[in-house]
């Protein structure tokens, strides 16, 4: 997974808001700056294990909003050295570009300070996780059952087994687990919400009281603007249209 860490020992790593999960940090940009990123291989892919290496973007204008659009936008990141295969082991992340001017106005530490007046900002990533296609299948299923490895007998091609390894998840947690989305009562805030999954076309998000439902079209995006109903605990959660099959 990507990580943030303090400073280039790569020893301490920075705080990170709960709700993030397993996503990476969110990169925040406004059109026509740069970013820069040094990264250090914990595992045995294309940068050698231990050694560093630079990465270093341009914010293009039409990555940024619209006049039409609100004033921040977001995007997902993730490596492509291996695809698909790589989002569904953790390389995941969201980068958010704001208007010019916009970013200082935002925060992702919510609930903002009191006396502050920032816009709260979250982010919830919807995807079907793959962990047929993860790296770690092998070791998972050797490492993460109570059966002695010599009798432990597994069948990859098995239907029942790789829909097992199907997991619906926001933010890469599962059942109800994902935690820290805390927005403040009666202060504006934004929801970022984004999808990275192949697996449907059909997605139904309710958050509270307030229902949406979507097309699942590539490179689609649209905005909302309404209040969430009440203060207190609430619930999250989509519904994809396999979930509504008859058995």
């Amino acid at each position: 997974m990507f990580r943030e860490f303090t400073d280039d020992t790569f020893a301490v790593q920075a705080r990170r808001p709960q709700w993030l999960g397993m996503l990476g940090p969110v990169i925040r940009a406004e059109p026509n700056e740069g970013i820069a990123m040094a990264g250090q291989e914990f595992g045995g892919n294309s940068v050698p294990p231990g050694e560093t290496w630079t990465y270093t973007w341009e914010v293009p204008e039409r990555a940024g909003p619209g006049p039409l659009d609100p004033p921040s936008l977001a995007w997902t990141y993730h490596s492509d050295v291996s695809g698909a295969q790589d989002i569904y082991s953790g390389l995941v992340g969201a980068i958010i570009v704001y208007r010019p001017g916009e970013l200082a106005k935002h925060t992702l530490d919510g609930p903002a300070p009191r006396g502050s007046d920032p816009t709260e900002e979250v982010l919830t990533l919807f995807m079907i996780v793959d962990e047929n296609l993860s790296f770690y299948i092998d070791g998972n299923t050797l490492n993460r059952t109570n059966i002695p490895r010599g009798e432990l007998q597994v069948n990859r091609l098995d239907p029942g087994f790789q829909e097992s390894n199907l997991k619906h998840a926001i933010n890469g947690r599962l059942f109800g687990n994902l935690e820290g989305l805390n927005l403040t009562v009666g202060r504006e805030a934004r929801w970022h919400v984004v999808s990275c999954s192949s697996s449907t076309t059909f997605a139904e998000l309710t958050i509270f009281s307030n229902h949406w439902e979507t097309s699942k079209i590539p490179i689609h995006r649209t905005g909302m603007a309404t209040p969430l109903h009440g203060q207190g605990r609430g619930l999250m959660f989509y519904l994809f249209c396999q979930h509504r099959q008859d058995p």
